[in-house]
């Protein structure tokens, strides 16, 4: 592998497991990222100060602080506020999921670990972090060279419009950050950035006046058997040919999210139960149709398990409309699969 077109950069891999750090430390290290290692929260931030790393992998269950509290930490100091950490988790638990999203966390990526789905996340959110720096240093200059040339406008009338030119490309390459922090890098829709941000803007704890908003878990069933079967990176491409065929059935105003794995969220803003259990039903009918994998012409075919649950009819807020629906979710599969499950009982096949 040619590791020189990589963005190269340190990451630090925080994990007391020794096969853990087995897994990622060679695999990274030979794609051009210089690696550090610590066994538990508290030898990790002690040091950062030596290893200056660029990112962060960090466990979530460790001896001494947990990987929460050793990310909270993290964010609490101005030195280290700025580091993404992306959380290695076997925790399936959606408010666990949430948690590390709130203290601070930029992703994660669930045990047991897929070096692939590491390697891209990471070199995403390296990009993202390098980018940002990027533009933050070029606006900065920007402006200040805007305020002097302002002093002597009429000499420098030219120069001022270079530097609208200029400000100019700098709002697209902002909106083109924007863009990449809230899209998935697998399935080219949303992320769970963009997940937790459009529902802290649509969903309330003390609105009693809120619009209906219904949100649908659902994920492939047997997915891991498909892996098995065509690899990682065929998978990969099913995870797309699925999210494009769950959108052809959506509205302009409904959004997709790749949640993480084979787990996909989609928010119906608007839409009581009723209205939402009848897309949900063409979605799933679509999904079982379709045939993947056709210009490679393996031909595949998949289901989808789906959990739906209805604000304000079945949660006062965002984590008990995410736990909601993730239940509903487990009940399908628990029914045997390829079927809808709604909140408050009602299972559909």
């Amino acid at each position: 592998m040619n590791t020189a077109t990589l963005h190269q950069g340190t990451i630090l891999i925080v994990d007391d497991t020794p096969t853990n750090l087995a897994i990622l430390v060679d695999y990274l290290a030979e794609r051009g990222f210089d690696i550090a290692v610590a066994m538990d929260g508290l030898s990790a931030i002690e040091q950062i100060s030596d290893t200056h790393p660029d990112l962060i992998l960090l466990d979530v269950r460790m001896p001494g602080i947990d990987g929460f509290e050793t990310c909270r930490r993290l964010k609490a100091q101005k030195d280290t506020s700025h580091l993404p950490v992306i959380f290695m988790t076997a925790l399936s638990d959606t408010g666990d999921k949430v948690k590390g999203f709130e203290v601070g966390a930029v992703d994660y990526v669930t045990k047991p670990i897929q070096q692939e789905e590491v390697l891209a996340r990471v070199t995403t959110h390296l990009t993202l972090r390098r980018l940002q720096v990027t533009l933050e240093e070029n606006n900065a200059r920007l402006q200040q060279e805007i305020l002097e040339r302002q002093r002597a406008a009429n000499a420098l009338r030219a120069a001022n419009d270079q530097l609208e030119r200029q400000a100019l490309e700098l709002k697209k390459q902002y909106e083109v950050v924007d863009k990449l922090a809230v899209t998935d890098d697998v399935s080219g829709f949303y992320n769970t950035r963009f997940l937790h941000q459009f529902l802290d803007q649509r969903v309330s704890t003390t609105n009693a006046a809120a619009q209906a908003m219904s949100l649908v878990f659902f994920d492939l069933d047997g997915f891991k058997r498909v892996v098995d079967t065509h690899g990682h990176l065929l998978g990969a491409k099913i995870l797309k040919e699925v999210a494009a065929v769950v959108h052809h059935y959506l509205d302009p105003e409904d959004r997709l999210v790749r949640y993480g794995g084979d787990e996909y969220v989609v928010l119906l803003p608007d839409q009581e139960r009723k209205a939402a259990l009848a897309k949900v039903e063409r979605i799933k009918e679509g999904v079982a149709a379709a045939v993947y994998l056709q210009e490679e012409h393996l031909n595949v075919r998949v289901t989808a398990s789906f959990g739906l649950a209805t604000y304000p009819q079945d949660a006062n807020g965002k984590k008990e409309l995410l736990a909601a629906a993730d239940r509903c979710l487990f009940q399908s599969k628990a029914s045997g699969k390829n079927t809808i499950s709604v909140a408050g009982g009602d299972v559909w096949a």
